[in-house]
């Protein structure tokens, strides 16, 4: 069985991967528009996981817990701030890698 810490970077890695993005793009300090999706779907996915939002934010390059907490409001609370394509994309991919994951810890 995978440790939780590598299980938790390969859901990072999946999702980057999935938005055709690489890992340092996920994680790294870029505030680009085109990142938000991913990282919305990382944070969901480590969350489905039971991890607290400081370790979520940990995962995701050192954010503060509070920048995880509310790019997850915005996914599960606004859909006119992101679009309901977006919330749609991040359940679908969030769900395939914790069915993924689950899998690989098995």
């Amino acid at each position: 069985m995978k440790d939780p810490v590598s299980l938790n970077r390969a859901i990072v890695i999946a999702v980057a991967s999935a938005y055709g993005l690489k890992l340092r793009d996920v994680i790294g300090p870029k505030r680009h528009q085109l990142l938000i999706p991913a990282r919305r779907t990382a944070y969901w996915a480590l969350r489905q996981r039971g991890l607290s939002l400081p370790q979520v934010g940990r995962e995701m390059g050192w954010r503060h817990h509070t920048t995880v907490w509310y790019s997850l409001k915005k996914v599960t609370t606004s859909e006119e701030a992101i679009g309901a394509k977006a919330i749609a994309e991040a359940e679908v991919w969030g769900q395939a890698i914790v069915e993924t994951m689950r899998g690989a810890a098995a």
